[in-house]
């Protein structure tokens, strides 16, 4: 006969448990090892919102699109404002009754005739922007005399730019792609036509890439960015029109991606006065958007800088005056 063997010893609630391994990978088999500096980082915004608005407005010529921009020289909190002219239509904010302070913008235009410019420009802004929230006057200072060719001593209040007025997109894209072509006014006013080259495939992806990362520079600076672009349309088969900014190929649609908001002008006669209204949904035939959802409207009836900036709630501070 077979004797029983005795039963394991059971463990009493007096036992000490097992101490555990020290950083356990999820299966509890293997201690997972971090070495080195982490590939990205972790943790809340240092504000629940930033506070630099990215506009896209556009409209038909004459639609009202580069005077409603310049309205923001009229805001405290968005000065100063540095204006950069590709268009060359700064006739539009002289004498007008809608911009009070045409002169700030005057002494701060940058005439721009080139897509390299444009670039430089930004790289200047992502340097300024770092003296400015650093407070560097100094360097500021020093700055603005080199580009405006006199001496340091003679800027007795260096800018802070806090608003940049790209005007326009479109003429921006133009300029992009005589460049990749390598036309110039003279190469095309007094060349033969069979000398002047067209734009193909490798250009126009080239050009997409160089706008898709200009627009994308100048949105990730701390700055407010206003751009401006003519309108355009293409027609389905029913011959309905689509109402888009007037972009290369698939420009205009990628472009709108990059801004908070973009803004259908459109103008109307109506009896003695025009009226003007910024649809910022896409609630019709054209290309609209909005990200800043306390605004709860489709559009800006007679829209100003201050109506969209008081609107979205994007202002610090509550400016004396309205414009």
């Amino acid at each position: 006969m077979t004797l029983p063997t005795s039963a394991p010893a059971q463990k009493t609630a007096s036992s000490t448990p097992a101490k555990p391994a020290a950083n356990l990978s999820p299966s509890g088999t293997k201690p997972t090892v971090l070495k080195g500096a982490p590939p990205f980082t972790m943790g809340s915004p240092t504000t629940a919102v930033s506070k630099w608005l990215k506009l896209l407005v556009y409209s038909r010529p004459g639609g009202g699109k580069t005077t409603l921009c310049c309205t923001a020289v009229d805001i405290p909190d968005m000065r100063d404002v540095l204006f950069l002219n590709a268009d060359k239509g700064d006739m539009v904010f002289f004498d007008n009754d809608r911009v009070k302070s045409p002169e700030l913008l005057a002494q701060n235009m940058v005439n721009v005739s080139n897509f390299k410019t444009a670039a430089m420009i930004h790289d200047f802004l992502k340097g300024h922007c770092k003296h400015r929230d650093e407070n560097n006057e100094a360097k500021l200072r020093e700055q603005e005399a080199w580009l405006r060719g006199c001496s340091p001593e003679d800027i007795e209040q260096p800018k802070k730019f806090k608003t940049i007025i790209i005007d326009s997109l479109t003429e921006l894209d133009i300029y992009c792609t005589y460049g990749l072509l390598g036309l110039t006014q003279d190469s095309v006013l007094h060349g033969e036509a069979s000398e002047i080259e067209v734009a193909r495939f490798d250009e126009f992806r080239k050009n997409n890439q160089m706008i898709q990362m200009l627009c994308r520079a100048f949105r990730d600076l701390p700055i407010h960015v206003l751009a401006t672009a003519t309108e355009a349309f293409t027609e389905d088969e029913l011959r309905k029109k689509h109402y888009m900014p007037q972009l290369t190929g698939q420009l205009r649609t990628q472009v709108p991606g990059f801004f908070d908001i973009v803004g259908h002008l459109v103008a109307k006669q109506e009896g003695d006065k025009i009226d003007r209204k910024m649809w910022v949904q896409p609630v019709g035939n054209f290309v609209a958007k909005n990200r800043r959802s306390v605004y709860k409207a489709n559009n800006f009836q007679d829209p100003y800088m201050l109506t969209i900036m008081r609107g979205c709630k994007l202002l610090a501070t509550a400016p004396s005056g309205d414009a």
